[in-house]
């Protein structure tokens, strides 16, 4: 993302978090946990942060993320998001797309081969039909570089989309630009990551209070979801909410009240949920974020770029049972500077801000044996001393390695 106007334009932070060792059993896990920080700023160019591991074990992994921010200039507000993996296929659900949207899907090819990406549509359309793109529906990502596709050029004026991404020769990671003018009014900038699997119970974590608040949900097949907010003491109903097979459907939700830092979905076939929050400044300035679903995860790891003051935490359980969560907080060097142990009740979701666990802590890492929904919402100190609104949401990545089960059965009659 780079803003237009006197801005900083990118503000990269990445984290390493190798196991620990130790040849003294006696040693615990606790006085080796280490971290390992890097931080730059850009200027000009956009940067990719690759990272290879030489092992693959629990609580183990990467973590990065990037923010920017503006006061002055066309767009005004505060975007951020964290690393995407490279993938052969990505999901994605894309809001409103009218006059004053820009949307843009990018895609960035590590590998040593050129790629061709194809998209794929749908829309609220109600026959669920696959849209025919005006502008093509394939473009090609050379090798160690990226590109882009024009979503709001091929498919204009749509109240919502499901885009699917097929890569045909390497794994790519992609992301959406979004960006919404009225006139001169910067009405939100963002992006949207990709979404991780369909699920019967989706916890969207990083609402919070007073944001205005739109659900957005695709499925393959139709059904009804029960959407639900979350707060300290339980889920709270929002509506039930009827949906068909391959179109999107978008919902308006009530103000975000206070207390909430969920939005927890129960529907009888597998779903994709995202939500758009937004809040207003002055000017007739809005600035816009997208909240996707984060799956339960037992071992996680989240930065923020920006510092603890900046920083809340929103950890979910949507779960039937309640979730001992260990947090541990780093700093900008590495060194571990506080960690607590959080009991999240069954269907209720601690909101915690960073400098009440240590007012250096801008690095954090989750343990949970059953596992919980994590992510955080961050503010600029200079766009709120502006009178503008800054609303960015950041996911956390997962430390736990992707495994593959492959069932082999031997069939003689196969053989000739």
């Amino acid at each position: 993302v780079k803003y237009a106007g006197d801005s900083k334009d990118l503000v990269n932070k990445s984290f390493n978090n190798p196991s620990s060792s130790s040849s003294d059993p006696s040693d615990s896990s606790e006085s080796q946990d280490r971290a390992y920080f890097a931080e730059s700023n850009v200027d000009k160019d956009a940067q990719v942060l690759e990272s290879s591991l030489l092992s693959a074990q629990s609580g183990t992994g990467s973590a990065a993320s990037v923010a920017s921010w503006a006061t002055n200039g066309d767009l005004k507000g505060l975007s951020a998001t964290s690393c995407v993996s490279p993938s052969m296929r990505q999901n994605f659900i894309i809001p409103r797309i009218a006059e004053g949207v820009s949307v843009r899907l990018n895609s960035v090819n590590l590998s040593s081969k050129p790629t061709v990406v194809s998209v794929k549509a749908w829309s609220t359309n109600k026959s669920g039909a696959q849209l025919n793109l005006s502008t093509g529906s394939t473009f090609t990502v050379p090798a160690h570089s990226d590109a882009y596709f024009n979503i709001s050029a091929a498919a204009s004026k749509s109240d919502g989309l499901y885009i699917q991404v097929l890569s045909e020769q390497a794994p790519v990671s992609s992301f959406v630009k979004f960006i919404r003018s009225s006139g001169l009014a910067s009405k939100g900038v963002d992006i949207i990551s990709p979404q991780e699997s369909a699920s019967l119970e989706p916890v969207l974590p990083g609402v919070s209070e007073g944001d205005q608040a739109k659900a957005y949900i695709w499925s393959n097949k139709s059904g009804k979801v029960d959407l639900y907010w979350l707060d300290d003491s339980g889920k709270k109903s929002i509506k039930q909410v009827d949906f068909s097979a391959r179109q999107i459907q978008v919902v308006d939700l009530p103000e975000v009240p206070k207390g909430v830092g969920a939005i927890f979905a129960q529907s009888n076939v597998p779903i994709f949920a995202m939500a758009s929050v937004e809040k207003s400044g002055k000017d007739g300035q809005s600035d816009i974020a997208f909240v996707n679903a984060v799956h339960s995860i037992t071992n996680s790891a989240l930065v923020s770029p920006f510092s603890a003051d900046e920083t809340s935490l929103h950890i979910a359980n949507g779960s039937v049972d309640n979730a001992n969560v260990k947090l541990s907080a780093y700093d900008s060097s590495g060194l571990k500077v506080a960690s607590k142990t959080i009991e999240v009740k069954s269907y209720t979701v601690s909101t915690i801000l960073a400098k009440d666990i240590n007012p250096k802590a801008v690095m954090f890492t989750l343990k949970s044996k059953s596992g919980v929904s994590f992510a955080s919402r961050i503010q600029s100190k200079a766009v709120n001393d502006a009178g503008f609104a800054g609303v960015a949401w950041i996911p956390s990545k997962s430390l736990d390695p992707n495994s593959i089960s492959v069932k082999v059965r031997s069939n003689p009659s196969i053989v000739k």
